[in-house]
């Protein structure tokens, strides 16, 4: 599967952790208001002035150094840059003067020093996290505003597009001259493939925005002579299908996205198979999983990541490179995993057979 042909480059879908995707989600997080706000600015003042005390009674025994910081932090993150800067001065003071009981005789400039670094160590903190909300909020506005205007342009696009295909193919049903037939059919082709990209495009700007799907209990097999059929309609090659199954395979997941990602894979096997496509269906108590087998060229070596990425063609045959993209997009969002291995498309679904229906299809939803 794949072409052996040179590659274009793609947006990369750099992934990050989860603990980091937590982390961005709470600073870049809607700033608190209202009654909320008073009682959240309420709370964290108090919790400041209660962590002196715990820090007093406690002594050198527990060190509560990290609770200073952690309040200007969430102050600063979900309040204002003022309020943060407000609790810094609350809890620099409180530090110093705990450090002062558990020290009463240091060394004059060094105590100085330690009380000045400690008030810039927070205020900077303060600084830092409110500047950093902002240019996350800032990344996510631009981010939304990009998708929309994807999802809008491909829209429109493709409506004029469709129009130009029928008037091209209008024309060549009505007899043109030698010279305009070619120009014509190229035009029609042409559209027909900007519609195709149009389409792709609106479905990624659909998945981006996060589009909700309904699980029920489906049979993977069936899916896979359904996406099949769609793949093999589309294509002008003749190519043998065979498709194994061991026993009945039915998992809790959306029918409709696994077909579609299903049919993205049957269209690169059928775009690459010389002769033959295999496809097996297999399951374990956890997991259920489909192999898509062609005998194509296969992916070029190193390539076996790349080819999911958006707009990247591996043949340079004009298309869309957004297939594979959109299958792996569809099949993550179902909790299941889409990789290429061994010149074999993998793709697999969790298959608790422990659980019951509703309790999985709670889980799906």
């Amino acid at each position: 599967m794949g072409g052996p042909g040179g590659m274009t480059g793609g947006f990369e879908d750099a992934a990050p952790s989860r603990s980091t995707q937590l982390i961005q989600g709470y600073v870049a997080g809607s700033r608190l208001s209202g009654h909320v706000r008073s009682v959240f600015e309420v709370c964290i003042l108090v919790g400041v002035g209660l962590t002196g005390v715990v820090d007093v009674v406690t002594g050198q025994a527990i060190a509560l150094d990290v609770l200073y910081v952690l309040p200007v932090v969430l102050s600063a993150a979900r309040v204002s840059r003022r309020f943060g800067f407000v609790v810094a001065v609350e809890a620099a003071t409180a530090w110093v003067l705990v450090n002062r009981t558990e020290h009463p005789t240091p060394a004059i400039g060094t105590s100085i020093e330690a009380e000045v670094l400690r008030v810039t160590i927070l205020f900077l903190i303060a600084a830092m996290v409110s500047a950093l909300h902002d240019a996350l909020v800032a990344t996510q506005v631009s981010e939304w505003r990009s998708k929309e205007f994807l999802s809008f342009a491909a829209h429109q696009i493709r409506t004029p597009l469709a129009g130009l295909r029928t008037c091209a193919e209008s024309l060549l049903m009505s007899g043109v001259s030698a010279q305009q037939e070619p120009l014509l059919t190229h035009v029609a082709v042409e559209a027909e493939r900007m519609g195709r990209l149009m389409t792709s495009m609106l479905r990624l700007a659909r998945l981006d925005q996060g589009e909700a799907f309904v699980a029920s209990r489906v049979d993977l097999a069936a899916l896979c002579r359904a996406a099949m059929a769609s793949a093999r309609g589309a294509s002008a090659a003749s190519v043998a299908t065979q498709l194994q199954c061991d026993g009945t395979v039915e998992v809790v997941t959306s029918a409709e996205a696994i077909r579609e990602a299903l049919t993205n894979v049957f269209d690169n096997a059928f775009r690459y198979a010389q002769t033959s496509i295999k496809v097996s269906i297999s399951a374990t108590p956890s997991t259920a999983t489909v192999v898509v087998e062609d005998d194509g060229a296969g992916l070029p070596p190193g390539a076996e990541e790349h080819a999911f990425d958006r707009f990247v063609t591996l043949d340079g045959r004009g298309g869309s490179g957004l297939g594979l993209a959109i299958a792996r997009t569809l099949v993550n969002a179902q909790n299941g995993t889409l990789i290429y291995r061994n010149r074999q498309f993998v793709m697999t679904l969790p298959h608790p057979t422990s659980q019951s229906d509703d309790e999985r299809a709670t889980q799906r939803r």
